[in-house]
């Protein structure tokens, strides 16, 4: 087991198999409740029960499937996904993630039930800019993007390491010509961070937004955004470290474009202040029992710099994790991860190697 701080990342697993076992009990009980969550978490443990995995690829769909330990509580999801058809709006969600807490507290922002306090299920079904969590270039999402160019975007690179999980995929094509390069890296330390780390260059200067749907309304303060969950008390803590100078807007969904949802949701950009041809976007999400404004709010994370390559450390108590990714040319970069037993690094590359 690799510790860092209180993040444990377990080699030895124990495996997801049929419900009540190795299942936290508040994640049973709201699945039961909530279908759409139940049918996350059963399809999610098709893939995994039975095994050692801690995470699952689907090439066929483009999908990546990553969970923290069942033995942790509370347990994590992590889902990833770059559809791959080359027909343009099959695949609108490209580059689109969601965490599962408990609940969701990153999700989609089309056809997502939500249980209310009291246990009533109501279900949300908006179509408009923002529905899913990418870059928005120019107020477009990547299935409302210009036709001419259109090509599906791909995951270029996967490895699953003890330390945590590397997924990246270039997302340029779905832009339909907007996009010269987009590329999206994430790592997943398990069980509670997340980082993101967007590249961006377009076709001729424009708005660039990043966005997150969140099932909760969120609180802004500078870079940071919080949210707490009022059913499992969960919660989500995400801070902006790139571009530096970005502006928080929290429209709720069906506010935007005159959408017809009036079903509470909430979606949460962080655009830049100036028309921009291209731009790197660093985000930083910390999930699980945060109690923004107590002692279990997030550890030290600052931006770090080395020459051509850009990212995070991480401080957790006795460990440090420093994630670095390149600024040019093929997604790649590496993870450092320092503690009592010394340091450990790994390598990124453009490889996709399937767990």
């Amino acid at each position: 087991m690799t510790r860092i701080g209180r993040l444990s990342v377990v080699v030895s697993v124990v495996a997801l198999v049929s419900p009540g076992a190795g299942v936290p009990a508040e994640e049973l009980s709201f699945r039961d409740e909530c279908p759409q969550s139940k049918a996350f978490i059963e399809t999610a443990e098709a893939h995994l029960k039975d095994t050692p995995k801690l995470s699952y690829y689907d090439a066929s769909k483009g999908l990546v499937v990553a969970r923290s330990d069942a033995a942790a509580a509370p347990c994590s999801w992590l889902t990833f996904q770059v559809p791959v058809s080359s027909e343009k709006g099959v695949g609108p969600d490209a580059g689109h993630f969601t965490i599962f807490c408990g609940q969701y507290l990153v999700c989609d922002g089309e056809k997502i039930n939500q249980i209310r306090p009291g246990g009533q299920v109501v279900r949300r079904n908006s179509r408009e800019v923002g529905n899913y969590n990418t870059i928005i270039l120019d107020g477009l999402a990547p299935w409302e993007a210009p036709d001419p160019g259109y090509r599906p975007g791909a995951i270029v690179a996967l490895k699953d390491y003890p330390e945590g999980l590397y997924v990246a995929a270039d997302l340029a094509g779905p832009w339909g010509g907007k996009a010269k390069t987009l590329t999206r890296q994430i790592v997943f330390l398990r069980p509670d961070i997340l980082v993101v780390y967007d590249r961006v260059v377009a076709s001729e200067k424009m708005s660039m937004s990043w966005c997150l749907n969140l099932m909760e309304s969120p609180g802004v303060a500078g870079k940071v955004m919080t949210v707490t969950s009022r059913i499992t008390g969960n919660g989500l803590y995400c801070l902006t470290l790139l571009p530096e100078d970005t502006v928080a807007m929290r429209p709720r969904l069906g506010e935007r474009g005159g959408g017809v949802s009036s079903i509470p949701g909430w979606r949460m950009e962080r655009q830049s202040r100036d028309l921009l041809s291209e731009t790197n976007f660093l985000h930083v999400l910390y999930f699980g029992r945060v109690r923004p404004g107590e002692d279990d709010k997030p550890f030290p994370i600052d931006l770090l710099r080395e020459a051509s390559q850009e990212g995070a450390r991480i401080t957790r108590r006795e460990a440090v994790a420093e994630i670095l990714f390149s600024k040019t040319g093929p997604p790649s970069g590496r993870m450092t991860v320092k503690n009592k037993q010394g340091p450990t690094v790994r390598e990124f590359a453009a490889t996709v190697e399937a767990p």
